[in-house]
């Protein structure tokens, strides 16, 4: 992957979320769902799962952990991951072997150092066929801020350098990126947060290799019960992304609407509730797409002292069903969870996973295969 795909402080739009990577925003429409059930908002149904069978063990040591993971899949092939982590006063080490169901290995190592003003990490990547990429860090920072460097060199020989600064502000921060490619063409972004007693703004400018520019404004303005947030994003093109979006809570729960206008005008919409129960939460979720397709998203979250139990019911734009139920129960060394997902077409899978804990470790169990309802 290139560095410019990873480096931290890149923009990225993909049609659903537009992410500010040095910056803590996030301005998506999946942005007010809660937790895990963000990604499932985004008008696709989940895609058809893997069956396998799934062994992790970690035992604990003075000073780090080892940690095996076995994949068994359904058609017989196997996937191994080994871990082995080292610490100490000085920093860190990691090594990393992972064989792939073609065969194939890939090992990591990673060795992190502890300075008087941050630290120093090298990454090498080695792979069957000899190939060895070397990423290399250097964070060093003051009370003013700080910098750091990234250097990342594939087994051609190319260099990609990321370096970036960050100052605080008296009322938040700026910061600084330069992302020089291997051909030598250079990317650059400039980012400012400032926060007041109302709220805040960031304000991002990208320069493209090309000299084009993309802009990213977003003003967060708290109110009485929650927020609102409005951004416009402005690609290299001079198309212009807009959305606007509300949280208000209340003593029975939190609600939720986003509003996004496309460049053509078309609007996409997304507007949640979730409502506190006397033992966890109900939510609501609906999306409707700027082709007026509408899916809906229902979650019922129960816990008690031995566990709790979860349902999701996810409707199509054409009607079709998917529901999802998951109930665990605390163990005293860990849990046992058990999970049924039924595809829209009637396809019933069931997974079941056992975690037990000792003071040397802890042993992680997990099979997900597919119902046979002919029997």
């Amino acid at each position: 992957m290139a560095l410019a795909a990873w480096a931290a402080g890149m923009l990225f739009w993909k049609g659903r979320i537009m992410q500010i990577g040095f910056v803590p925003v996030t301005v998506s429409l999946h942005d007010y769902t809660l937790g895990s059930m963000r990604h499932q908002m985004d008008g696709r149904f989940m895609d058809r799962p893997r069956e396998f069978t799934l062994s992790d063990n970690r035992l604990e040591s003075e000073g780090g952990y080892q940690r095996t993971t076995t994949v068994q899949l359904a058609d017989g092939r196997q996937i191994t991951r080994s871990i082995t982590v080292e610490q100490s006063e000085d920093g860190a080490s990691r090594r990393m072997v992972r064989t792939g169901p073609d065969g194939q290995t890939r090992t990591v190592y990673s060795e992190t150092t502890r300075t008087e003003d941050g630290f120093e990490r090298s990454v090498t990547t080695t792979t069957d066929d000899g190939s060895v990429h070397t990423t290399n860090t250097t964070v060093v920072r003051d009370e003013n801020g700080g910098t750091r460097t990234v250097v990342r060199t594939n087994p051609n020989g190319e260099v990609e350098t990321l370096q970036s600064e960050i100052i605080k502000t008296e009322n938040g921060f700026a910061r600084s990126s330069s992302l020089v490619l291997a051909d030598g063409r250079v990317i650059t972004q400039e980012g400012t947060l400032a926060r007041d007693e109302d709220g805040a703004s960031v304000a991002v400018t990208r320069t493209l290799a090309d000299g084009r520019v993309i802009t990213l404004d977003v003003d967060n303005t708290r109110t009485e019960d929650g927020f609102e947030r409005n951004s416009t994003l402005t690609l290299a093109d001079g198309r212009v992304y807009t959305q606007a979006g509300t949280l208000e809570r209340s003593a029975d729960g939190v609600t939720r609407s986003v509003t996004r206008t496309l460049p053509d005008g078309q609007v996409q919409s997304f507007n949640g509730e979730t409502i506190s129960t006397e033992d966890g939460y109900e939510t609501t979720n609906t999306l409707t797409l700027a082709d007026g397709r509408v899916f809906t998203q229902a979650t019922v979250y129960a816990e008690d002292e031995d566990g709790g139990t979860k349902s999701v019911t996810r409707t199509g734009a054409d009607g079709r069903v998917q529901t999802l139920t998951v109930e665990w129960d605390d163990t005293d060394d860990g849990y046992q969870r058990t999970s049924t997902l039924t595809l829209a077409d009637g396809t019933v899978y069931t997974q079941s996973a056992t975690l037990e804990r000792s003071a040397d470790g802890s042993t992680l169990t997990v099979s997900r295969s597919q119902v046979d309802l002919t029997v």
